[in-house]
């Protein structure tokens, strides 16, 4: 599709562009899927003199079932926000790796790590991230 996203305060320019958000999986075996991502956004800003970014995505993800009830995945993600009105553009690449174990159909508990690198226009925006989360998930 196409967005559009015009601001109330009428010294900022529109933001428009094609909007994508699709989804391949490749069911390589009973055991082992790969998805493969790709999607566009319009998202707002607190940044002066921009209404926005287009925000570019694509990202890859692997999951493999060790055992019936344990389910390991593993990806990258890359992001590309493109600020309008300055000249400002933020790159994003994430990793993660992951386990869920299902206790039943409504239970699982699970654990991802997550690493992630921004490097920015503004050098003093960039930064390296990690994330550990540990949970339980219930579903009714």
């Amino acid at each position: 599709g196409w967005g559009r996203q015009k601001p109330r305060d009428t010294r900022l320019t529109d933001i428009e562009g094609i909007i994508i958000d699709a989804n391949v999986a490749w069911r390589m075996s009973t055991l082992t899927t790969l998805m493969l991502s790709a999607r566009t956004d319009v998202t707002d800003t607190t940044q002066a003199s921009s209404p926005g970014a287009l925000s570019h995505e694509v990202g890859i993800e692997a999951r493999h079932e060790l055992r019936r009830n344990l389910i390991a995945n593993a990806g990258l993600t890359y992001n590309v926000l493109d600020y309008e009105g300055i000249a400002l553009t933020e790159r994003t690449l994430t990793a993660f790796a992951g386990l869920e174990y299902y206790v039943n159909r409504n239970v699982s508990l699970f654990g991802r790590y997550r690493h992630v690198n921004l490097d920015s226009t503004d050098a003093t925006r960039g930064y390296d991230a990690d994330e550990v989360r540990v949970g339980l998930r219930l579903r009714n």
